[in-house]
């Protein structure tokens, strides 16, 4: 915000201001312009190319079109979360199935395993019959002394009569005791390989029943994913429906503001042409104020500012357009001012901006300026008013497309929208 000129520079400029309102079109300012016919050319052409940018460039929507976007978003994002979490379970359900095939060919092999143990198992335990009996029937044979080849021997020896007795004795007994020895080794390690035949029997039983189970596990858990699966893509069917709807219906409200936005063009066409011819007879008349603008006009809302005149993507139908005033928020109720001295040259309701007041300012500076207060709750003044800088015009309110008490304040010049904060 610029600063405010000293009192008697504020003083001058007012006294010039007065006097150019009684002269010229009605009560308006006017001044005689600078620019040439040539220029005022450029500047229309200027005005028609920034035509196309700024219109329907306004931040807001009507609550139809709001409430129909908020609905078709929030549709566009469950379905979205629906299609993820269908694709969570269908690659579970894929998961689940492969590690299924995985198991049954575990399983087969330990399957196969545990046979082929089973097959050992009883081949030992026939293998350690055998070995029991046939240990039974050496040690028996031993003891005889018929069956032993060295016993035999030392038989001969005895018969012969070339060694002592008690030599021949021990001789014999260490000979019985050797084979003894050996019968019971045969013994033991045939017991320990079925042992360990019997172990791995156990260990693969109990491989396979874990196997069994967690296949079974597995199973019931794929056909569960596959349900929830099922249920899950309905989901999406029924979002997709419901998405579809909600965009109809959002298309159906948008083009609801669209029309609403013809319309509030033909609204200002007719104001513009009003500002033009006004611009038009002070040029012929050659009145108006000339000079320095700085803080020659007063800010026409108290508040702070919260959003301000500019080039941004618009909030629901995402285009690029020009928010073509600065929004203030002094609270509901707030009293609305004159930025300067002028006159009241339309005042009506618009579906798009609610209640709207133009406000001639006349000439400044070779171009027409009028302020235009919009989404007022009511005003108190009316069309043909003369109205004083500072005079309460109406009070802030939450008319039209608006998302809550504020004024959306718009200067223009020849009609054409400009940011009011180089004035203010």
């Amino acid at each position: 915000m610029r600063s405010f000129p000293s009192a008697p520079r504020r003083r001058a400029a007012a006294v010039t201001l007065a006097a150019a309102l009684t002269c010229g079109l009605g009560t308006t300012l006017s001044s005689t312009s600078p620019a040439s016919a040539e220029g005022l050319r450029d500047r229309q052409q200027e005005i028609q190319d920034r035509i196309a940018a700024t219109r329907n460039g306004i931040d807001e929507a009507s609550d139809r079109a709001q409430r129909a976007n908020a609905a078709l978003d929030a549709a566009t994002g469950r379905l979205a979360d629906a299609r993820d979490e269908l694709a969570r379970l269908e690659g579970e359900v894929a998961a689940a199935a492969d590690r299924n095939a995985e198991l049954r060919v575990e399983l087969a092999a330990s399957e196969e395993r545990l046979a082929a143990a089973q097959t050992a198992l009883i081949a030992g335990r026939i293998a350690v019959a055998q070995t029991r009996t046939e240990a039974t029937d050496t040690i028996t044979s031993i003891y005889q002394g018929a069956g032993d080849p060295g016993l035999r021997t030392l038989s001969s020896f005895l018969s012969a009569g070339s060694l002592e007795d008690i030599e021949v004795e021990q001789q014999a007994e260490q000979l019985i005791v050797g084979r003894q020895t050996t019968v019971y080794d045969e013994v033991q390690t045939a017991e320990a390989r079925l042992e360990a035949t019997e172990a791995e029997v156990a260990e693969a039983t109990d491989l396979v029943a874990a196997q069994q189970a967690e296949a079974a596990r597995t199973v019931r858990r794929m056909r569960l994913l596959r349900d929830r699966a099922v249920t899950a893509r309905d989901q999406v069917l029924e979002l997709v429906r419901t998405s579809r709807s909600a965009k109809q219906a959002a298309l159906a409200a948008r083009a609801e503001d669209q029309k609403a936005l013809v319309e509030l063009e033909r609204q200002e066409a007719g104001v513009r042409e009003k500002i033009l011819a006004a611009q038009r007879a002070a040029e012929r008349a050659g009145t108006g104020y000339t000079g320095e603008t700085a803080g020659l006009f007063t800010m026409p809302s108290g508040g702070s500012i919260t959003s301000p005149y500019g080039y941004r993507t618009h909030p629901i139908y995402g285009y690029y357009g020009l928010h073509d005033g600065t929004d203030f928020a002094p609270g509901c109720g707030a009293p609305l001012s004159a930025m300067a001295d002028g006159t009241v040259i339309s005042s009506y309701s618009s579906e798009v901006y609610g209640n709207r007041l133009y406000v001639s300012l006349g000439n400044v500076n070779g171009v027409n300026l009028t302020a235009v207060y919009n989404h007022a709750s009511s005003y108190t003044v009316g069309v043909g008013e003369r109205v004083s800088q500072g005079q309460t015009l109406g009070y802030v309110g939450d008319t039209g497309w608006s998302t809550g008490c504020h004024l959306h304040f718009t200067l223009l010049e020849n009609g054409t929208a400009v940011d009011p904060m180089t004035y203010l």
